[in-house]
Formats: C-alpha cells, sequence, structure tokens
C-alpha cells in the first residue's frame, strides 16, 4: 500500500505478509525505487471530515475486501 502525505517528502509504501506489516519504506516517485527502510512514521489527516459509524463500518469492510 502507498501512502502519501502533505506532511513528508517521501511516500511510503507498506508491504504486507497477510495481515502483518512486513516492511515499511520510503521510496521515489519517478523511479518507484526504494530509498529508505523506516520503522514507523505518523499519518497525518489531509483533510478533517466526519464519519458515521455505518460510514466507518462500511469502510473497514471494503478495506478488508482489498487485502
Amino acid at each position: 500500500m502507498d501512502v502519501f502525505s502533505y506532511s513528508y517528502e517521501k511516500p511510503y509504501r507498506i508491504t504486507f505478509f497477510g495481515n502483518e506489516v512486513e516492511s515499511i519504506k520510503t521510496f521515489d516517485i519517478e523511479t518507484q525505487l526504494s530509498v529508505d527502510k523506516v520503522k514507523d512514521f505518523q499519518l497525518v489527516s489531509n483533510m478533517n471530515f466526519s464519519v458515521t459509524e455505518a460510514g466507518f463500518l462500511c469502510y473497514s469492510y471494503c478495506l478488508r475486501r482489498v487485502m
């Protein structure tokens, strides 16, 4: 899963092994090559919004289907 945030210069690539996070790395957008391996990072929202419980459950269900 690639994560882009306005608060970081490079995006993060999270790879999974099943439901477990296998690695987190920054990568270059143009070459798609890894730059640095990181232990963790803080994800900052790019916008504020409210979600109802039904909306959250729907999002969670869809995310599980993708993974």
